[in-house]
């Protein structure tokens, strides 16, 4: 079964989404030059100048000054000395900010990591900072491939940002979950995002990985609904297909399964030439020998069918039959109206739907739901289904989404008529032409003096 994701492999090469600039950029916000600006002059509404004893204070313009030298490795050491001599907690908290931007600035990523760490176990840190640094973690793991470390940093990250958070750090945080063959942390962290933003933030790329978390943790139920948000929202055969192969779990009836397929057959998202076959083989049993006969030859025309027995023995048993049925149509049309029997025009209907009148099956059908009627009809959510349908081939939408709104009632339908509702959204207005905009004339250059 199809699991549509990428391999551990793109987890792997995820530290090249976080540009060393950044974390440079990070490390420079924490620019010594504050130490003297903060000295020399003091925002009378603003928090207090930081207090350095003059050790620390000369130890840390020594190493700004062998960082403006690019000499990194005297800049780190000097830094470390000034840590060692701390005794106010703004000699602590603005020497170990000097550790960090030094190890970033050598790329010495386990020192960074480690300077980061203690910084914030130290309480030292501002309150946007702990946020900040906090994710700048993350960046750090992954950039040394410690894809435990960085899960963990993940999962205190998120919770904390909130909001905050953006797609591209859930997509990340799931994938190194999915690499730690930890699918049900994937999953809890792609729930997570789908409560705070809505199931409409939902994207391709994060179904696709809720999709893979849920069949490695084996959970056929929350992949039903994953499926369900691709195949609605990003249409694709190769989704169809991981649904319908869902849909054998043994909860669905036949009847649903087939208009599963009808569903998938309508909006040409069958995929494999046994597809074709089944859905025929179905509707032969279900007696709609004409669709039969359709589908058979659409999946001859797509290439997806070649010749075999099973297309053959298929072919032989849908033609006559087929004829069959549209020879005893109109004797069927006028024995449906004269009885009260809502379950023959249902049947009439399906015969008309084969032959393509879809506006005598919309009249057949709608028939047989009616009062006096429909109390013999077997099933009313298939009727629906069948009305719906045919008012959607003929492209009366509203009258489709009606008919499918009613089929819902019946749970049997109900996640069938969440596909169909998404299919019967109207195509948007065409755009006019913008006009075209007025040629500039460039000012003349000014006259020189």
């Amino acid at each position: 079964m199809s699991q549509h994701s990428n391999r551990p492999a793109r987890t792997r090469q995820m530290a090249a989404r976080f540009a060393m600039a950044a974390l440079l950029a990070v490390g420079s916000a924490m620019s010594p030059g504050l130490v003297h600006a903060a000295k020399k002059e003091a925002v009378p509404a603003g928090p207090p100048p930081p207090k350095f004893s003059k050790p620390v204070q000369k130890l840390l313009k020594a190493s700004q000054d062998a960082f403006d030298k690019q000499d990194f490795v005297t800049s780190l050491s000097v830094a470390r000395e000034a840590l060692a001599a701390a005794s106010t907690d703004d000699d602590k908290r603005f020497a170990m900010r000097f550790v960090y931007r030094c190890a970033v600035s050598q790329k010495d990523w386990p020192a960074a990591i480690t300077g980061l760490k203690e910084y914030l176990a130290s309480g030292l840190a501002e309150d946007d900072e702990v946020l900040r640094y906090t994710r700048v973690l993350t960046q750090l793991h992954l950039q040394v491939k410690d894809f435990p470390g960085a899960l963990e940093w993940y999962q205190k990250y998120l919770p904390m940002a909130g909001a905050a958070a953006t797609i591209d750090d859930y997509d990340t945080a799931a994938s190194v979950a999915l690499n730690q063959k930890q699918p049900l942390v994937a999953a809890e962290l792609l729930q997570t995002f789908r409560a705070q933003r809505g199931d409409g933030a939902l994207t391709e790329r994060l179904l696709l990985l809720m999709n893979t978390a849920y069949y490695r943790a084996e959970k056929p139920a929350d992949r039903r609904w994953v499926m369900v948000q691709l195949v609605t929202r990003f249409p694709k055969a190769d989704y169809m297909h991981d649904y319908l192969n869902l849909l054998l779990d043994g909860s669905t009836d036949e009847r649903t399964y087939t208009n599963a397929f009808r569903f998938a057959y309508s909006q040409n998202l069958l995929k494999k030439g046994s597809q074709y076959t089944d859905l025929a083989e179905k509707l032969l049993n279900q007696g709609s020998p004409s669709e039969a006969l359709e589908v058979l030859e659409a999946g001859v025309a797509a290439g997806a069918l070649k010749p075999s027995d099973t297309l053959k023995s298929l072919t032989d048993l849908a033609k006559p039959a087929a004829a069959e049925d549209r020879k005893a149509t109109p004797a069927l049309d006028k024995e449906a109206r004269a009885k009260q029997n809502g379950e023959m025009d249902v049947k009439l209907g399906l015969a008309y739907i084969g032959q393509k009148q879809f506006d005598k099956a919309v009249e057949a059908i709608s028939r047989g739901l009616q009062p006096g009627r429909v109390a013999k009809v077997k099933r009313v959510d298939e009727s629906q289904l069948l009305l719906g349908y045919s008012y959607y081939k003929l492209g009366r939408l509203d009258e489709a989404r009606a008919a499918f709104t009613e089929a819902a009632k019946d749970p049997r339908a109900a996640e069938l008529v969440k596909l169909w509702l998404a299919a019967c959204v109207p195509p948007p207005a065409p755009v006019a032409p913008a006009e075209a905009a007025p040629a500039v004339v460039p000012a003349p250059a000014p006259a020189k003096p």
